[in-house]
């Protein structure tokens, strides 16, 4: 009994081990915070990929873009910007999807046509744009010949 109370009333070494306990603690809680604050960054948008072919007619006055590969794109996430000798024309999302059709997706085969005025030598840029990141998808270049 009497090893007991001397076991209970000494106090040796009590600090060391609250010391090492609080210290500990805040290195959890510390790490914590830095990993609420990084984990909070949403993350990007994932912008899709596509492998699309450009040509064009000049007797129609159409530009034609076909997809070859990659993901099915949405028509209401899309926007084509085509540039002639410099100047813009924009189609949006709601133009290019009532050119896919009922399901309104372009998926691989599927060709929208765009009437837009064009000469023999005029120099064609289109941009195909991802609205919802707004993110070129691809670029394209083509000179009527």
């Amino acid at each position: 009994m009497y090893k007991l109370r001397k076991f209970i009333k000494n106090c040796d070494g009590v600090s060391e081990v609250m010391g090492q306990v609080l210290l500990i603690g805040l290195v959890v809680i510390f790490f914590s915070f830095i990993g609420v604050f990084v984990f909070s960054y949403n993350s990007p948008d994932d912008i899709p990929h596509a492998d699309l072919q450009v040509w064009m007619d000049e007797t129609s006055d159409t530009v034609y873009l076909k997809h070859r590969g990659g993901e099915a794109l949405s028509g209401n996430e899309i926007k084509v910007v085509v540039m002639v000798n410099g100047t813009r024309n924009e189609f949006s999302p709601e133009n290019v999807s009532a050119k896919l059709g009922v399901d309104g997706v372009w998926e691989i085969g599927d060709v929208i046509e765009i009437g837009i005025p064009i000469e023999n030598g005029d120099t064609v840029n289109l941009f195909l744009i991802h609205t919802p990141s707004n993110n070129v998808i691809q670029k394209m270049d083509v000179t009527a010949s």
